[in-house]
C-alpha cells in the first residue's frame, strides 16, 4: 500500500484537468435499490484515481463494480467519517484508463428514498504514468424521487364509515380483522383488491341481528317456545290455568333478550278450593291445601277465599 500511496497522493505536479471531466447518472433504481455509475471524459492517459462520494443519509453503497475497461485495475472503497465513500482505483502494471468518454465504475446502493436526493463526488484526483496529478471539478447527480401517491382505503360498517387509512399503488392488501358486535353476525367485508388500484377503494359489511331460543316449562315439560331477536323486551306468556291446581307463577324472566337462549319455568301444585263448601263457609279462609284458618291471615302468601285463590300481601 505504501507504493500505491506514493503513486497517489507523492506527486511532483499537480494541474486542474478543465478539458477532462467526471459525470454521474442514477441509471436505476426502485424502492430500495439504486444503481450510480460514473463516466470519465478523458483526453489524457490516466492510470489510476481517488474520489470521495457523499451519500444521502439512509444510503449505503453494496458493491463497487468495476467497468469491462477497468480489468487491468484494482478497485476498493472505504467509508470516511460523515457519510462519505473514498472510491480508490490503481493498476499495478500502470495501466492506462479509457480515453473518450467511458464508464469507469458503478456503485449498487441500497436504502429507501421517499424524495429527491443528491449525491456529491469531491476531492477527484486522477495520475498520469509519470505521476503528475490531475484534480477535477467537483461532480454531481440528482435522483429525482415523487412521492408515491396514495389512495383512500375505506372500510364502511352498515354505512358508516369504519376505518380508512392512505395505501400507495400496487401495494397488497389484507383485510381488517372482522369487526364483532355482541349478539349480532357480521356479513363479512364485500370484495377487496388484491393490490391497491390507482382509485379511492370502499370495502362494506354490515352486522344482522341474532334471534335465540326463549323456551317455557311447565313442569318440566316444554309449554312454549319461540325465536326472540338479540335485545327485545321480553314480556312473559300469561300464566296456565288448571281445574284444582294453582300455578306457582313464572321464574325470572331477562328484561330483553340476551345473546343466548333463555328457559322460563313454572309448575302447579293441588288446591283444594273444590274440597271447600264456599256456601257454608262464605267468609272463611283456608289455605291452598285447604286448611281452615281461624281468621284472615296476615302472613304474605296465596290463600282461598269465598272459593278463589286470593293474594295476600
Amino acid at each position: 500500500m505504501k507504493r500505491i500511496a506514493s503513486l497517489l497522493f507523492a506527486l511532483l505536479v499537480a494541474f486542474a484537468a478543465h478539458a477532462d471531466s467526471i459525470t454521474m447518472e442514477v441509471s436505476s433504481h426502485d424502492a430500495t435499490n439504486q444503481r450510480l455509475d460514473v463516466t470519465l471524459n478523458a483526453t489524457n492517459d490516466y492510470t489510476a484515481f481517488q474520489m470521495d462520494l457523499t451519500l444521502p443519509e439512509g444510503l449505503e453503497v453494496v458493491t463497487v463494480n468495476a467497468a469491462t475497461s477497468l480489468s487491468a485495475h484494482l478497485i476498493q472503497s472505504t467509508a470516511l467519517s460523515n457519510g462519505k465513500v473514498r472510491i480508490l482505483a490503481y493498476s499495478n502494471s500502470n495501466a492506462t484508463l479509457p480515453q473518450g468518454s467511458s464508464l469507469i465504475f458503478s456503485l449498487n446502493l441500497r436504502g429507501s428514498v421517499s424524495q429527491s436526493v443528491e449525491f456529491l463526488m469531491k476531492n477527484i484526483r486522477f495520475s498520469l504514468a509519470s505521476g503528475t496529478e490531475a484534480i477535477f471539478d467537483n461532480a454531481s447527480c440528482t435522483l429525482e424521487v415523487e412521492p408515491p401517491t396514495t389512495y383512500t382505503l375505506t372500510y364502511e360498517v352498515d354505512g358508516q364509515v369504519y376505518s380508512t387509512e392512505q395505501v400507495s399503488a400496487g401495494t397488497p392488501l389484507t383485510p381488517l380483522a372482522e369487526p364483532t358486535r355482541e349478539g349480532h353476525t357480521f356479513s363479512g367485508w364485500s370484495q377487496i383488491p388484491a393490490t391497491m388500484p390507482a382509485s379511492d377503494v370502499t370495502v362494506t359489511g354490515s352486522f344482522s341481528v341474532n334471534s335465540y331460543t326463549l323456551t317455557y316449562e311447565v313442569d318440566g315439560e316444554v309449554y312454549h317456545t319461540e325465536q326472540v331477536p338479540y335485545g327485545t323486551t321480553l314480556t312473559p306468556l300469561a300464566e296456565p290455568t288448571r281445574d284444582g291446581a294453582y300455578f306457582s307463577g313464572w321464574s325470572q324472566i331477562p328484561t330483553t333478550m340476551p345473546a343466548h337462549d333463555v328457559t322460563i319455568s313454572g309448575n302447579f301444585s293441588a288446591s283444594a278450593i273444590k274440597t271447600v263448601a264456599t256456601q257454608a263457609l262464605q267468609d272463611a279462609w283456608f289455605t291452598i291445601q285447604g286448611q281452615r284458618l281461624a281468621d284472615k291471615p296476615t302472613r304474605r302468601g296465596l290463600y282461598i277465599h269465598r272459593g278463589k285463590k286470593v293474594w295476600v300481601r
